[in-house]
């Protein structure tokens, strides 16, 4: 994995969007990046799958369950995402602000689950770009809406309210304001491999939905304001 595990240049910066406001161009970049590290088999069983496999009980024992929770998968998705860059120069991780998702009559028909996006929410994933990808848990699968919730725009204001890292994490974090449980929340509604920890990274799912909740740690203490993480862009020095 020659060059992934490196920083950019002091005062870099990646810009952040909500995923459904990636311009097309840039969507699809997201997307074929993915794909060609799916595809790269110079590291086995590919460069996509040797990543995920990084996000397991057996290997990332600290990364869960305890205050280090934002840190850790902040570190995580920066090596995914510069191999994304190897393959598509100037991609960004985007995040999914599903609390906009929670608003709707039906959140399972948000267009976050049309091919143009994640693709197929129940069953094998048919449909959008990552359309018949295996994983080493068998065929990439979801069951969308079938358990739990998405955050609501009162759990964020409660998570946001908060000051210290030790009022949001686990194991002293009050549920209300406990960001890794209801970040598990959003992982066991989406379903199948979404909802174990060692199989979730293997739907690129996993990507978004983990880049807002770290993203929630960073802005931690600031001022209060939706707008601090929800406005186009969330703009983070790596």
């Amino acid at each position: 994995m020659n060059g992934l595990f490196y920083l950019p240049p002091d005062g870099q910066l990646r810009v952040r969007k909500e995923y459904r406001t990636l311009t097309d161009t840039e969507r699809n970049d997201f997307h074929r990046a993915l794909v060609l590290l799916k595809r790269d088999r110079t590291i086995l069983p590919n460069k996509y799958d040797a990543l995920a496999s990084l996000h397991h009980l057996n290997t990332a024992a600290g990364a869960h369950g305890g205050p280090n929770f934002p840190g850790w998968h902040r570190v995580y998705l920066v090596l995914i995402e510069n191999a994304l860059r190897e393959k598509v120069p100037n991609v960004t991780l985007p995040y999914w602000d599903n609390t906009l998702d929670a608003n709707l009559p039906d959140p399972r028909l948000s267009i976050t689950w049309s091919p143009l996006f994640l693709g197929s929410s129940t069953g094998v994933v048919r449909t959008g770009p990552f359309a018949g990808w295996n994983t080493p848990y068998g065929a990439l699968r979801r069951n969308v809406g079938s358990d739990r919730r998405l955050m609501s725009s009162t759990d964020l204001g409660l998570i946001m309210s908060r000051r210290w890292l030790w009022e949001i994490t686990n194991p002293s974090a009050s549920d209300q304001y406990n960001i890794e449980l209801l970040h598990n929340h959003v992982h066991v509604y989406v379903g199948e491999q979404m909802s174990r920890i060692e199989s979730a990274s293997y739907d690129p799912a996993f990507l978004p939905i983990t880049h807002l909740s770290t993203a929630y740690g960073k802005n931690l203490g600031k001022d209060n304001d939706r707008e601090a993480l929800t406005l186009e862009e969330i703009i983070l020095v790596l």
